[in-house]
């Protein structure tokens, strides 16, 4: 067995590297298209990707309390310093989403009040 064997058909081993790039961007585009098909018809309103799935797997694993380690290696980068920082600004942008919620309700608050 070829230990350099790609697991998807979509690169092989004989692609320089901007026909991977190519590639996997087309890949992608595709994969996005249908996600976001797909959470409409199930009544998702969110803007669904790649990296809104990957950033769903991660966080729920870290939310179940998994080892940082396991979760670099599932994600494939290249060290848990790198994983660190992603799920670092996962959380940064979660807790900037909750307080812009409160944020806009005060404004809507103050002009319903006449203060703004």
């Amino acid at each position: 067995m070829d230990n350099n064997a790609y697991i998807f058909p979509h690169i092989n081993k004989n692609m320089n590297a901007i026909q991977m790039r190519i590639s996997y961007q087309g890949l992608t585009k595709n994969i996005n298209k249908y996600a976001k098909q797909i959470a409409k018809e199930v009544e998702i309103n969110k803007g669904v990707t790649i990296y809104y799935a990957r950033h769903s797997f991660a966080t729920v694993l870290k939310q179940s309390r998994a080892k940082i380690e396991m979760i670099s290696e599932l994600l494939g980068h290249s060290s848990v310093h790198v994983t660190e920082s992603h799920l670092d600004s996962f959380e940064k942008e979660h807790i900037q989403k909750e307080t812009d919620v409160l944020t806009t309700g005060f404004k809507k608050a103050n002009q319903k009040k006449g203060f703004v």
